[in-house]
């Protein structure tokens, strides 16, 4: 996974992580109380491999679907992204 100019440069790799190739990116937090976001999960988790389902039989579930996540200590460390969506059906153009 690591080759030895990525373990040599890993302050270079951090900085094109978050300011991206051209330093064209600036990274920030925000804080915010929980009661004012909703958190969605897109895809409604994990599907059986097509291989794993009978021979004929097609996934049964939508790839786009939102499922609302509750928010826990557990997604401590997880990368979300921002939709300024007002309604959830908004979130996702198909």
């Amino acid at each position: 996974m690591w080759d030895d100019y990525s373990l040599s440069q890993p302050n270079g790799l951090l900085q094109e992580y978050f300011y991206g190739i051209a330093n064209d990116l600036a990274p920030h937090s925000n804080i915010v109380n929980f009661s004012d976001v909703s958190v969605y999960r897109i895809g409604g988790g994990h599907q059986a491999p097509r291989s794993a389902l009978p021979i004929g039989a097609e996934p049964v579930a939508d790839p786009a679907r939102l499922v609302a996540v509750n928010i826990s200590t557990d997604m401590i460390h997880t990368v979300l992204a921002i939709s300024y969506a007002k309604e959830p059906d908004e979130i996702i153009s198909r």
